[in-house]
């Protein structure tokens, strides 16, 4: 028995959809992967509910990388979207082994030779652990328009 029990979830989630330009509105069916946790206090229900509370955001999330069916204006938002998690998820492993190296160069005063390679492996871990997590990672852009069916019934 475990302390922490994840939760993966793939269905397919029904989202509104309204584009900002034509104000044309309708339901779209959207192919999502959901991924929740919950310990053992809280029981498997818990984590069932946020898998699909993540699979929602998820899917809301990949709504903003395909165009309108009426118009096909493309929504905003998708951009930054994509631009946040690409820096999150490549940088933010860089910037913990960076921290890490200089507080091993700050502590044992290492040559400065020694330093720098320390720094600079640091760098190089923290670039393929970001690599990997990107590559590993659910992004809502790829394949959005193979995942959306819209529904035009109002």
């Amino acid at each position: 028995m475990s302390l922490v029990n994840l939760t993966y979830v793939h269905e397919t989630v029904s989202v509104y959809f309204e584009c900002a330009r034509c104000q044309h509105f309708c339901s779209a069916d959207v192919r999502v992967f959901g991924e929740g946790g919950s310990n053992f206090l809280e029981g498997d229900d818990v984590g069932i509910e946020r898998a699909r509370a993540s699979a929602k955001t998820a899917a809301a999330q990949t709504l903003l990388f395909v165009p309108c069916p009426a118009c096909g204006h493309q929504p905003s938002g998708g951009n930054s979207l994509r631009r946040r998690v690409t820096v999150t998820l490549l940088l933010a492993p860089v910037a913990v082994f960076l921290v890490g190296a200089l507080a091993f160069c700050w502590w044992e005063q290492p040559t400065f030779t020694a330093g720098a390679v320390t720094t600079m492996g640091s760098v190089a871990l923290g670039l393929l652990t970001g690599g990997y997590n990107y590559y590993m990672s659910p992004r809502p852009w790829t394949g959005a328009g193979e995942r959306v069916v819209f529904n035009e019934r109002r």
